[in-house]
C-alpha cells in the first residue's frame, strides 16, 4: 500500500522543479498476537522461573498516575545501563533537553489513552520498563529500559513476554517491534514489513544546502541507533 501510495505522489510531482532521493528501506519486524499461545523463548523460561523464585514480581501495563515519575524511572535505568557499560548516554534520553521534549509528549499524548508505560518490578524496584504505543488494537514497542543488576534474568525477555500476554488479553492484534535489527526481535516477531524513506527538496543552492545537512543528521543517528542496539536485552 505504502508504495502505491510513493508512486502516485511520485506520479503528481513529475515536472516540479524537486529532488527525489529514496534514503533507503528499512525492516519493521511485528508480532500478530492473537495466532497461538504466548510463551517465552525456551532458552529464557529457566531465568524467567529462578526470577519469580528469587523475588516477588509484578508487572504493571500503564500505571497511568504519574507519567512524569514512571518517565523518571524509564529514564533512570537507562543511565544505568549506559553507566554499566561504560559509555557516555546517548539517544532521546541523552541530553535534558531531549528528556524535555520527550516527557512533554508523553504528557499530552497520556490523556487521549495512547501512552503505555510498562514496567516488571522485583521486590517493587524494577528490573525492565519501555515507553510504548497504543493505538487502533496495535501495540508499538518503542523506548525500553533494563536495570543491569539483573541483567541474568533477561528482563527485557520477561517484559516482552508480560506485555504480549497484556496485548492478547485485551484483544491487541498485532505487536509492533518498529524499526531497527536488533537481535531480541528477531527471536519474538515472526514477520516484518519494508518502510521506505524518500526526501523531496527545492532545487537549488537551497536545496542542496538541505541535502548536505540531512544527510550530516542522518549519518549521526546511523552511529547512535548502532550504539543503542547493543545496549537492548
Amino acid at each position: 500500500r505504502a508504495s502505491r501510495s510513493l508512486s502516485r505522489i511520485l506520479q503528481r510531482l513529475s515536472g516540479k522543479k524537486l529532488n527525489i532521493r529514496q534514503q533507503g528501506s528499512y525492516e519493521c519486524p511485528y508480532l500478530p498476537v492473537q495466532n497461538g499461545t504466548i510463551a517465552l523463548p525456551k532458552s529464557h523460561a529457566p531465568r524467567f522461573r529462578r526470577l519469580h523464585e528469587a523475588h516477588r514480581i509484578e508487572f504493571h501495563y500503564h500505571r497511568g498516575r504519574n507519567v512524569a515519575a514512571d518517565m523518571e524511572l524509564l529514564q533512570d535505568m537507562h543511565r544505568k545501563r549506559w553507566s554499566d557499560k561504560g559509555q557516555t548516554m546517548r539517544g532521546l534520553f541523552a541530553t535534558a533537553e531531549r528528556g524535555a521534549f520527550l516527557n512533554d509528549v508523553v504528557e499530552s499524548m497520556n490523556p487521549k489513552g495512547n501512552i503505555r508505560l510498562s514496567f516488571v518490578t522485583a521486590d517493587d524496584e524494577p528490573i525492565s520498563g519501555v515507553l510504548g504505543f497504543e493505538f487502533r488494537r496495535r501495540y508499538y514497542y518503542f523506548r525500553p529500559a533494563m536495570n543491569p543488576a539483573f541483567n541474568k534474568y533477561s528482563p527485557g525477555h520477561i517484559l516482552i513476554y508480560y506485555i504480549l500476554m497484556e496485548c492478547q488479553k485485551r484483544g491487541i492484534t498485532e505487536f509492533d517491534f518498529l524499526r531497527g535489527q536488533e537481535s531480541y526481535k528477531s527471536i519474538w516477531a515472526s514477520s516484518a514489513r519494508t518502510v521506505s524513506s524518500t526526501v523531496m527538496v527545492r532545487s537549488g543552492q537551497i536545496g542542496k544546502t538541505y541535502q548536505l545537512a540531512y544527510r550530516g543528521l542522518k549519518k549521526i543517528q546511523m552511529r547512535m541507533q548502532a550504539s543503542h542496539q547493543k545496549m537492548h536485552v
